[in-house]
């Protein structure tokens, strides 16, 4: 039903459904629910703890794979990243939809290629200007991206955002047309 309802979004958009990824955001669910919803088709994790991930992923991976090999799960970092554990999200996420202060970028960009890896990038914009969200200021959102552009072991993938809350869909468009 999910499916269906971005496949008919994605078209009203004039956009391919083949181009919209469905991020199942695990943080703070149990093993056993996680494990059910990748049994079901869903291959791309978001989570919102470095800590709580490198704990799950493992026990996760092996409950999958049931004596063989499990699916291949993609991670996403979608809470606010700390300095003090870029090298081990390098380790652990695909990518990290969270990068708002140019402060992140050139150490995130170290410990990738030191790695040898590149990590995909979401430059995070706080578009309602919530003091309780992450995410930079519109006027710095195109210098934070520019910077990850700068950076090899960093691919610019695009820009998120978090509206502020609301019961109606209509209420949160301008916020996504602003970030667009």
């Amino acid at each position: 039903a999910v499916r269906d309802r971005i496949e008919a979004a994605a078209r009203r958009a004039g956009r391919d459904p083949a181009e919209i990824t469905l991020v199942g955001v695990a943080k703070r669910q149990s093993l056993e629910r996680i494990a059910a919803t990748v049994q079901a088709g869903l291959h791309v994790l978001g989570e919102n703890f470095v800590q709580e991930t490198r704990e799950m992923r493992p026990k996760l991976e092996a409950a999958l794979a049931g004596g063989g090999p499990g699916p291949r799960l993609a991670w996403r970092m979608v809470g606010r990243l700390q300095r003090n554990k870029l090298a081990l999200a390098v380790a652990l996420f695909d990518a990290i939809e969270s990068v708002d202060r140019l402060e992140l970028v050139a150490p995130l960009a170290r410990h990738a290629g030191a790695a040898g890896r590149v990590i995909d990038v979401l430059v995070q914009v706080n578009v309602g200007d919530e003091p309780q969200k992450g995410g930079c200021a519109i006027e710095a959102g195109l210098e934070l991206a520019r910077a990850v552009t700068d950076e090899p072991a960093l691919r610019l993938c695009g820009l998120m955002t978090v509206p502020p809350a609301t019961d109606d869909p209509e209420a949160a468009r301008p916020y996504f047309g602003m970030l667009r």
